[in-house]
């Protein structure tokens, strides 16, 4: 199945159809990105909706706020608008070039210009993919999607780098193999097994909530077994 039939059905959205005109007249692009074209290709629903843009966060409410229904503005300073339309919620960030400090896990947040640069700084090369709109041209420079289909979990920069940045991502790793049924790949596993220490800098509720995830997974077995072997499981 080619990824334009891939795509139909989602492209066809009116929430998508809406957001591609809006930022077009304003002469900006607009990206679906993450999760939401992940589970496209797994065929799981997309509730809530991710997307990504050159705009700045001023300019992306100026061009959304006439036609939401609902507009918040919690995550501005670190480029998010989020929106409510007809039902639907949907976050739109500004290409981002995260800085991290070594203690702690939350970025100095920095625009970038370009998509590559922005699904460079993401967890999981699945979650690196991007879907240029209106057209539905598919961005995938960490080929995420030979990964997905190969059930393989991949980290778009040295894992060691992401997960020193993010220790939560190592974590958030688990519940992949839970959730998707992926298998780390050898940089994926060294790297969790030798930076478990860095989870003391993750707040009890932030690791709660993503064993709590895991545990609702499909395939939380291999996932549990790593949990102890990695010894993560006594953070």
């Amino acid at each position: 199945m080619s990824v334009q039939v891939r795509f139909a059905n989602i492209l066809k959205k009116p929430i998508i159809q809406d957001l591609s005109r809006l930022f077009s007249s304003a002469g900006k692009n607009i990206y679906l990105v993450g999760g939401s074209v992940r589970d496209c290709f797994i065929d799981q629903a997309q509730d809530d909706l991710d997307f990504t843009t050159e705009a700045l966060p001023d300019e992306i409410e100026n061009i959304v706020k006439d036609w939401a229904d609902e507009i918040w503005l919690i995550g501005k300073e670190y480029g998010t608008i989020g929106l409510s339309k007809d039902g639907h919620k949907a976050e739109i960030t500004t290409f981002r070039a995260d800085v991290y400090k070594r203690e702690s896990r939350h970025p100095e947040v920095s625009f970038s210009k370009t998509i590559e640069e922005d699904l460079k700084r993401r967890d999981f090369t699945v979650n690196a993919m991007a879907l240029k709109l209106p057209q539905g041209e598919l961005i995938d420079p960490h080929d995420g999607l030979s990964d997905l289909q190969s059930k393989t979990l991949k980290t778009p920069q040295d894992a060691s780098k992401s997960f020193t940045d993010d220790p939560l991502r190592m974590l958030r790793a688990l519940r992949f193999m839970s959730t998707l049924g992926l298998k780390p790949d050898k940089n994926v596993l060294e790297s969790i097994g030798s930076l478990k220490e860095r989870l003391a800098i993750i707040s009890k509720e932030r690791i709660k909530d993503e064993l709590s995830k895991l545990l609702t997974g499909l395939y939380p077995v291999d996932a549990l077994r790593l949990l102890v072997r990695s010894g993560l499981d006594e953070y």
